[in-house]
């Protein structure tokens, strides 16, 4: 009998040891599948959100494609002239003749009164876009957007589709990243203008070029362009401003 009661209580050790074990293992095994298929999902989502803004990009009007773009940049250096044997200009006393002048994207001299204007008109489209989709310059880009009325956070998703524009996240980056730069662009023209004349020579020989209002323009980066070359590009520049409506 006790010979039986041993056998017995053997058997249920197996028993649930087996039991033990093949728990462990289905649950190792639901969480290798669990994984799979949440990998599985995450990719097809990546891949679909991807898929969505590009065909969004695709959609965007001709304003917003420009905006994104078609970014505008501006720096003042200081520019040495030569003339058509390309010899360098001084003045009487030897000294080599330079004018401070703003230099847009492409490398060309252009007006101050046109640059103001470029980054006014830009300023306005970015704040138009990004008050059609709801989001304010102040808010985080990727998250908490608000759209069409309903909020909620659309990271790498779109927004603005309920009023016709949709964004996605990495475009709404790309504008308010912009607009903090015109901001820093505003401050550089308008030192620029209190402190050069038209032909960037500075209105006051004895000034500080080394602090206005936080710009250094006596680090001012050097070029090298003919005499002709920026009246040319400067006439030209001009030429686009009067065209562009006034600053509001």
């Amino acid at each position: 009998m006790k010979h039986v009661n041993h056998f017995a209580m053997k058997s249920i050790a197996l028993v649930i040891v087996c039991t033990i074990s093949m728990g462990v293992y289905s649950q190792g095994f639901l969480k290798k599948v669990q994984k799979g298929i949440t990998k599985t999902t995450t990719t097809e989502q990546s891949s679909a959100s991807e898929k969505s803004s590009k065909e969004n990009s695709k959609e965007l009007p001709d304003s917003v494609k420009e905006a994104l773009t078609n970014i505008p940049s501006f720096t003042v250096n200081k520019v040495i002239e030569k003339d058509k044997s390309g010899k360098i200009l001084v003045n009487k006393d030897g000294t080599t003749i330079y004018h401070y002048l703003i230099i847009d994207k492409d490398g060309k001299v252009c007006d101050a009164n046109t640059a103001k204007k470029i980054v006014a008109s830009r300023n306005r489209s970015i704040l138009n876009i990004l008050a059609k989709v709801g989001v304010g310059t102040a808010a985080g880009a990727g998250v908490g957007f608000v759209s069409g009325g309903t909020s909620g956070a659309i990271a790498g998703g779109a927004a603005g589709a309920a009023v016709g524009l949709a964004l996605s996240a990495p475009d709404i980056k790309n504008l308010k990243e912009q607009n903090k730069k015109l901001e820093e662009y505003k401050n550089l023209l308008n030192s620029y203008k209190t402190t050069f004349t038209e032909e960037g020579i500075p209105l006051d020989a004895k000034a500080d070029l080394s602090n206005v209002n936080g710009i250094d323009f006596s680090k001012s980066k050097a070029l090298t362009k003919s005499a002709a070359e920026v009246k040319s590009e400067l006439a030209a520049s001009k030429k686009v401003g009067e065209k562009m409506p006034d600053i509001n």
